[in-house]
């Protein structure tokens, strides 16, 4: 049992080196081992730094904050109202089998949607490519529903999913400035 409490002990404290406290620990690190050289002490700590930066910036798309800062956009753009509108959307498309061609195109935009916000909060380099595509994917969907084919419950269904993609579409625009972007690139 007393292991049990030193192993969780160590796992708090790791956490609170890491997580928040590292110059108080680095500080109480040095003081401790006062009797070592000085050099010895900051190889040591320099080791484990740079290795800890290295292994965000290759395992992390080169980000040595392992992309924590970046959940601050990833929950600013919620993709819940385009997604149930896409959902909804395809109810009432499998209704009329003969729309086959809109279905496929929903399930494009839907992958498209969901890449784009990837890359949103991910990559935003690649993020003027990623929004091409997906409005290109928006209007083939909106041609789509205006053929004279599509009834009309079906048009409706799927203007409202252009119209929350539009929508979606403006949030990330208005989130995109760099300037208000946390990264580390």
């Amino acid at each position: 049992m007393n292991e049990a409490f030193m192993i969780i002990g160590f796992l708090i404290a790791a956490y609170a080196i890491v997580g928040n406290d590292s110059i108080q620990t680095l500080g109480t690190f040095l003081y401790s081992n006062s009797h070592r050289p000085w050099w010895v002490l900051w190889l040591f700590s320099s080791t484990v730094m740079v290795s800890v930066i290295l292994f965000g910036w290759f395992n992390y798309n080169q980000d040595p904050s392992y992309s924590r800062l970046n959940k601050v956009y990833d929950k600013s753009v919620s993709l819940t109202e385009v997604l149930e509108s896409i959902e909804l959307a395809r109810e009432v498309v499998r209704a009329e089998p003969e729309q086959s061609e809109i279905l496929a195109e929903l399930d494009l935009l839907e992958a498209q949607i969901k890449e784009t916000k990837s890359v949103f909060t991910k990559d935003p380099r690649a993020l003027d490519a990623s929004l091409d595509e997906l409005i290109g994917e928006l209007g083939k969907l909106e041609a789509l529903s205006q053929s004279p084919l599509v009834p009309n419950p079906q048009r409706v269904t799927v203007r409202a999913v252009v119209t929350k993609t539009q929508a979606l579409l403006e949030r990330i625009e208005e989130r995109r400035d760099v300037s208000n972007f946390i990264s580390w690139k």
